[in-house]
């Protein structure tokens, strides 16, 4: 009787840190990005692209990546910002 009162205990701590603290680390990252994001910070996507934001509106952003000889700007939505690094090397 009592084990499956421990397992019940188990799969409930393990949906809470699967659904519920993800969701929220989530949350505070996203509103982190909003708050932070401007010209000239280094993102990655969610692809795992790397640029620098060179120009933003609403909802876009353009970002270059590539080295000085082949440069790709590409326009992509602020939703898809995984995260903002330190300037690069």
């Amino acid at each position: 009787m009592k084990i499956e009162y421990l397992i019940l205990i188990i799969l409930l701590a393990y949906f809470y840190k699967i659904s519920i603290k993800d969701s929220i680390s989530e949350s505070k990252n996203k509103k982190f990005i909003q708050e932070n994001l401007k010209i000239g910070s280094y993102v990655v996507i969610m692809s795992g692209i790397i640029g620098e934001v060179i120009e933003m509106d609403e909802s876009t952003v353009i970002i270059v990546s590539g080295n000085r000889e082949h440069r790709s700007y590409l326009r992509i939505e602020k939703e898809s910002i995984k995260k903002i690094i330190d300037r690069l090397n």
